[in-house]
């Protein structure tokens, strides 16, 4: 099944409008594509997908999109190679409008391993894992759900900064932290560390960048939205080492009571 036949799919079953998140998680849960062979960036797929089908899909607004005729007899048959080429260059200028490529939200300190400084993500639980150790952008320090500290890495990467905060007086004062990255990801989940420089934003968008950071990360409560769409979120990903050390450590433990 192709992205565009799984997209109508999930939106003829829901029967109305939905975000082009919800749209990509519904795909994988009704097992209309595999986690596994779609790539580091099915989010960002999904959206291009959307805004390219502009015959099938409309968009409403804040990245929720909608069917336009649901009656309509769409053939299934594989995406051509002009299709194709479409739906990539319009996955590029979505990233080239954004100022922030991507973000994490509230990740934990315990579940990455600071003598690598690897900070592993996901799109959506199952596809490929992104490493961001080399990101650029601004991160904020959490005490439970409170900001104690905001920063800025662009000489060095967001890994680099958090590390050091691992030692120096903030060292016992956050147990989470949030970012906001500069370089775009490839389908393969590699970064686009010359990314920042091709980025073609406004006014607006400088505006979105800022307000949703803000609004994310400090949750204002009167606020009713969340910021406006400026990238796409990755969740967090447990380091594969800190699981074998949590593992070793277990199997010890159970030895010992022996």
């Amino acid at each position: 099944m192709t992205w565009k036949e799984a997209i109508r799919k999930v939106l003829l079953d829901e029967g109305g409008p939905l975000h082009y998140t919800d749209i990509t998680t519904r795909i994988f849960e009704n097992g209309y594509k595999g986690k596994t062979d779609s790539g580091a960036t099915p989010e960002q797929t999904v959206c291009a997908q959307l805004a390219t089908k502009k015959e099938i899909f409309r968009q409403l607004g804040g990245g929720v999109y909608e069917l336009i005729d649901p009656t309509a007899d769409v053939p299934a048959q594989p995406e051509s190679k002009s299709e194709k080429k479409q739906v990539k260059e319009e996955a590029a200028q979505i990233e080239m409008n954004n100022i922030i490529k991507n973000f994490g939200l509230f990740w934990s300190r315990a579940d990455v391993n600071w003598k690598t400084m690897n900070l592993y993500g996901t799109q959506n639980i199952g596809p490929s894992i992104v490493n961001f150790k080399d990101q650029r952008g601004i991160y904020l320090l959490h005490d439970a759900r409170e900001v104690i500290y905001v920063g800025q890495a662009v000489k060095q990467p967001i890994s680099k900064r958090l590390a050091d905060h691992c030692r120096d007086r903030l060292n016992g004062r956050w147990d989470r932290f949030s970012w906001f990255g500069f370089y775009g990801v490839n389908e393969d989940g590699t970064l686009m560390q010359d990314d920042f420089k091709n980025t073609n934003f406004s006014m607006e968008n400088l505006a979105n960048a800022f307000e949703a950071i803000l609004i994310e990360g400090l949750e204002p409560r009167q606020n009713r939205k969340a910021g406006n769409d400026f990238g796409f979120e990755f969740i967090q990903a447990q380091d594969p080492e800190l699981e074998e050390d949590k593992a070793a450590f277990a199997l010890m433990k159970k030895h010992m009571k022996k």
